[in-house]
Formats: structure tokens, C-alpha cells, sequence
């Protein structure tokens, strides 16, 4: 749930920006529900069952041009993501967040 609250707050993130997101220890950020600073190795796994599910759209940026396009994440190896690669929130991830009962920073 906390990748999904972080990638409400733009139509499309890149994956260092949803790291940098949630290690975020201001009001973004769930830093202060985690043991450790959030890792690559740990969020890619999420990302991928969040895909699958299709809480979130993974899409690329075209090599020629300003559009995205949505990929499979068949045809993707996440681990060596690229800086054209995209993860967006669908309407079932937002509609599942909506249902979200969050933790509060104490």
C-alpha cells in the first residue's frame, strides 16, 4: 500500500523517484514505518505484483518522442530498469488505496 500512496501523487513515477518517495520522512513518505531506508531490491517485487494484479500500468517512453506507451512486464526486466520505463496508478489501484486504512506517524 505505501507504493500505491506514493504514486497517486503524479500520473507516472520512475522508480528512483517512488524510492526517494518513500524514504521521504516529511508527509509523503513512509520512512517511519520501516526498519531501514526503503531498497530497489525490495519495491521491484512489489511493483511486480502490483502490476500483475493491475493496480499499477508499467509504460515506456518512446526512444523518438514525448509519448509513454504501455509495456508488458513480460517483455521488461525491472531489476535493469531504465530511465524510459514508467509506473502509473490504474483506477483498481486507486480504488484499492481509497480503501486504505494508513498508520500514522506518532
Amino acid at each position: 500500500m505505501f507504493v500505491l500512496d506514493v504514486l497517486r501523487h503524479d500520473v507516472i513515477e520512475q522508480l528512483p523517484s517512488i524510492i526517494k518517495m518513500l524514504n521521504n520522512d516529511g508527509c509523503i513518505g513512509w520512512r517511519f514505518c520501516w526498519t531501514h531506508d526503503f531498497t530497489t531490491e525490495e519495491v521491484i517485487p512489489v511493483l511486480r505484483g502490483l502490476i500483475a494484479g493491475g493496480f499499477v500500468e508499467l509504460v515506456c517512453e518512446e526512444e523518438f518522442g514525448n509519448q509513454v506507451i504501455p509495456v508488458a512486464i513480460e517483455n521488461v526486466n525491472l531489476d535493469e530498469a531504465s530511465d524510459r520505463l514508467w509506473f502509473g496508478l490504474t483506477q483498481k489501484g486507486l480504488e484499492q488505496w481509497s480503501t486504505w486504512n494508513p498508520p500514522v506517524d506518532e
